[in-house]
């Protein structure tokens, strides 16, 4: 086990997550829906896997090299990173009280296991083992976790200054990680496109 790569793969899912930045929504959400970081988190680790696992399926539905979508993911990676640079957010809030309905959508999906933490997932799996990956969601969903059931605390403790500070903080680093995967992923393309 290579634990250089399974901190970057568990640290760049920890930035695209942003479960910090996402505390905000989830108070909103709480207002008007019952939600269970149980099965919130179960939900969206079940998600990551699949799409983990069987994504590649889509790419040869397709007839597309993971490279780009590595390349797309990586361009998503970046408009994430802007995202979480200027405070920008979308507002998936849904008007349900049904605990289960909620927790998957719109918690699970899209605010957590969306398309940024799933483009990211593919992009991780052109450079890192399954293994590892696999390893850094099982990580990732404890922070999950802890973050749906104590984001009131987490507030209280924090302030949302202190949200807006480390989000604008993994912002930029975010934007370090997508400049790195394009570079790389697209002279895969380029390597391919030449032979």
């Amino acid at each position: 086990m290579n634990y250089t790569e399974l901190f970057s793969a568990t640290f760049t899912m920890f930035a695209v997550l942003d479960m910090i930045g996402t505390i905000p929504l989830i108070l909103n959400l709480k207002k008007t829906a019952e939600i269970s970081a149980v099965k919130a988190t179960f939900y969206s680790v079940i998600i990551m896997l699949m799409f983990l696992f069987f994504g590649s399926y889509i790419f040869i539905a397709f007839n597309i090299h993971p490279s780009h979508f590595a390349v797309a993911g990586s361009l998503l990676i970046l408009f994430i990173g802007i995202k979480m640079m200027f405070g920008l957010h979308f507002d998936y809030e849904k008007n349900t009280t049904d605990e289960r309905s909620s927790s998957l959508f719109p918690l699970a999906f899209p605010l957590i296991s969306g398309p940024g933490t799933l483009s990211t997932l593919m992009s991780l799996k052109s450079v890192y083992d399954n293994t590892t990956i696999v390893l850094a969601i099982l990580i990732n969903s404890i922070v999950i976790y802890l973050v749906i059931k104590s984001c009131d605390w987490i507030k209280q403790k924090i302030g949302q200054s202190g949200i807006v500070i480390i989000e604008r903080s993994f912002g930029v680093i975010l934007l370090s990680i997508g400049i790195k995967m394009f570079i790389s992923n697209l002279l895969i393309i380029l390597t391919l496109t030449s032979s």
